[in-house]
């Protein structure tokens, strides 16, 4: 990259190719390093106010006699408004490092600035909508079904998580927890004499592409509170993200410092129209 290729960071206008790439760049390494983007369903949308289509009632199958009318119904699609929220990151570059070409200081901060981005999309997918101007996660749901063990000495309570989601006519099809949680089940043992653990040979792939536990997708995130785990159908869980994901840089504002400031804005919101598709296990202290 030549040096006036970096000439968009301090003359604003001119450079918009660029600019658009690294706002590109930005996003898809927020959705590649937040565990809410892979755990869910993406929704992309031009608007803050979006709504999500939850079937309420489909249609209905009938055994039917030889010449006989088949009997029609009716599907009950409703929507569900979901408010998006603004998770945005503003970072400082010196003119100095700007005017000199150096790309890789301009690399680290957008990189810093997707990687908080990512954090703060976890810390409120897995939340309970507690902080302030941020969407509910899923410990913010009612009504779902739990299950509490009294030992941590089997995967029983993840079996049994993923049967009471499959009763419920949902696919169990992702399991969420801490890595001091994976840890803590992975001491488990195969039986009291044995030194080889339970899940080692479940949690990671040949390909290292996608780590599975009790026939489940295996997310682990820091985000998540130790000890709870959550059991999740994907295609009923949707993570929202506005189209209009912002990179802008301004040098009016950085005057006095000499400094050029960049700033990254993006929308986010979080839906899962059916408790049943959640399960969360609590496992004991």
């Amino acid at each position: 990259m030549a040096l006036s290729d970096l000439a968009f960071l301090t003359t604003g206008p001119g450079n918009e190719g660029l600019l658009k790439t690294f706002k590109t760049a930005l996003v898809e390494r927020v959705e590649a390093e937040a565990a809410a983007f892979r755990a869910g369903t993406l929704i992309t949308t031009g608007t803050y106010l979006a709504q999500v289509p939850v079937l309420r009632a489909g249609a209905t199958a009938a055994w039917t006699p030889e010449a006989s009318p088949i009997v029609a119904s009716a599907i009950d699609v409703e929507t569900l408004p979901v408010r998006l929220s603004k998770v945005a990151a503003l970072t400082a570059v010196s003119n100095e490092a700007v005017l000199s070409g150096d790309v890789d200081l301009v690399k680290v901060h957008t990189r810093s600035m997707a990687r908080d981005t990512a954090m703060k999309v976890d810390a409120a997918f897995y939340g309970d909508g507690t902080v302030p101007n941020a969407p509910a996660g899923l410990g913010s749901l009612t009504g779902i079904q739990e299950v509490e063990p009294t030992t941590v000495d089997s995967i029983d309570a993840l079996v049994m998580a993923a049967g009471l989601m499959e009763a419920a006519y949902y696919q169990a099809t992702t399991i969420h927890m801490n890595p001091l949680t994976l840890t803590r089940l992975r001491q488990v043992k195969e039986t009291a004499d044995s030194g080889k653990s339970l899940i080692d040979m479940d949690t990671a792939s040949a390909s290292g592409e996608v780590r599975r536990l009790a026939g489940m997708e295996l997310i682990v995130s820091p985000a998540i509170e130790p000890g709870v785990i959550w059991v999740t159908d994907k295609s009923q869980t949707f993570v929202l993200r506005s189209t209009d994901v912002r990179f802008d840089t301004d040098t009016s504002v950085g005057f006095r410092e000499d400094v050029t400031m960049i700033r990254s804005t993006m929308g986010v919101g979080f839906a899962v129209p059916n408790a049943d598709a959640v399960v969360k296990v609590t496992l004991p202290a």
